[in-house]
């Protein structure tokens, strides 16, 4: 009996307590509600602003293309599908990058297939973004309505045509220049590494196929990344966005960030690392260079100049 009421005072709350807890939990409750009439008021205010009816118009016409974009990436992927199996033959046997010691392996039965449609999903949904690209300038330059809301945006870079042309046309030179760095450069040397790291430990070195795979591909696609060094920088500070003697002030923390950008570009091994974000430092000074020596960078934006026309969203 003794143990029963003493289980009881255990479990009885008072009614003070209860009290208290309902007024806490009434108070969460109403800073919650408030909390998300403030988001909603912050997103009617973004949707009513210039930029808010650009993006509603551009997201509309780009749902009223999703029967092309969607014929795109299907044609994109069962192409990627088709050429699959000669890109995994020339990865393996035909490149010359993988070296004579090294035996290929597929430790699983759906490996193959899995980086088929791997290729394949990458190709389609290039094609598709490379048709969105292509569709949404066309509809850009038609749509009077579109360049007026254009007009109005918060941030508006004021570039003659032929330069923005001109930057596109350089940043697609640099990437390639990029992949080619990484096929006749980057990927032999790192892979002629590690093949011969191997063998100093008398063991024989054997290459799965998918790992080689996505080791080539992190390559060559962070070395294209990597290689848009110099058009960053150069639009960045003709834009305003840095300052040159900020940017010359801090130059080592620009080389620490290459380290890092090339870490995470690259595959996780310090030799690829080193291989990726020493280009970047090196580009990151000709970027800076160029800025110099191209007229009407000292300190001048005409050229690439920055509005801003936005409505500010009310606090709380």
């Amino acid at each position: 009996m003794g143990a029963s009421i003493s289980i009881k005072s255990r479990v009885h709350v008072p009614t003070t307590l209860r009290r208290g807890l309902g007024i806490t939990l009434e108070r969460e409750m109403e800073k919650e509600m408030g909390d998300t009439r403030d988001v909603e008021q912050a997103i009617e205010v973004l949707l009513d602003s210039p930029s808010g009816r650009l993006m509603t118009r551009l997201g509309a016409h780009i749902r009223r293309r999703w029967l092309w974009l969607l014929g795109a990436a299907l044609i994109g992927f069962a192409t990627g599908f088709t050429i699959s199996t000669r890109l995994i033959l020339w990865l393996t046997e035909t490149s010359g990058l993988v070296p004579p010691s090294v035996e290929i392996v597929v430790l699983s039965p759906l490996e193959v297939i899995l980086i088929r449609l791997r290729i394949a999903t990458l190709l389609g949904l290039s094609t598709c973004g490379l048709l969105l690209l292509v569709d949404l300038t066309r509809y850009v330059r038609s749509d009077s309505q579109i360049r007026d809301m254009m007009a109005e945006t918060d941030i508006r870079i004021q570039a003659p045509p032929f330069k923005v042309m001109l930057i596109v046309v350089i940043a697609i030179g640099l990437g390639t220049l990029g992949a080619v760095y990484a096929r006749y450069i980057l990927i032999p040397f790192v892979l002629e590494y590690f093949m011969m790291d191997t063998l100093r430990v008398e063991l024989t070195p054997t290459w799965r196929l998918s790992d080689l795979g996505s080791f080539v591909i992190g390559l060559i696609v962070g070395s294209m990344l990597a290689w848009q060094v110099p058009i960053v920088t150069y639009v960045a500070l003709r834009t305003g966005a840095i300052e040159r003697s900020e940017l010359l002030a801090h130059r080592r923390h620009a080389w620490f960030i290459s380290a890092v950008l090339g870490a995470m570009l690259s595959p996780p091994d310090p030799v690829s690392m080193g291989m990726v974000a020493l280009p970047m430092v090196i580009l990151f000074e000709i970027g800076i260079l160029v800025d110099r020596l191209v007229p009407g960078s000292q300190g001048s934006i005409a050229p690439w100049s920055v509005s801003s026309h936005e409505p500010k969203i009310p606090t709380t």
